[in-house]
């Protein structure tokens, strides 16, 4: 019988993107959940397509602007 298993090499990349916000401003966005949470001040959600979640990695602010995430695969968005 012959051996398949291989070896494989992996990578992997962390980056952050921070900004600030004013303390009355709310977050919004990020996609479609069922956990029911509207403003993602001081909450944390991880980005990833499943089949009752549909992520959108854009943040829209109460301040006035929009800012699209760099999104690949995976994301977690964590205001704290």
């Amino acid at each position: 019988m012959a051996n398949t298993s291989q070896e494989v090499e992996r990578y992997s990349w962390e980056g952050k993107l921070k900004f600030e916000t004013a303390e009355d401003e709310m977050l919004l966005g990020l996609g479609q959940y069922e956990d029911g949470i509207y403003d993602y001040r001081e909450k944390k959600e991880y980005l990833y397509q499943s089949n009752m979640k549909i992520s959108m990695p854009f943040l829209i602010s109460t301040g006035g602007y929009i800012k699209q995430l760099p999104y690949f695969e995976n994301l977690t968005f964590w205001d704290n």
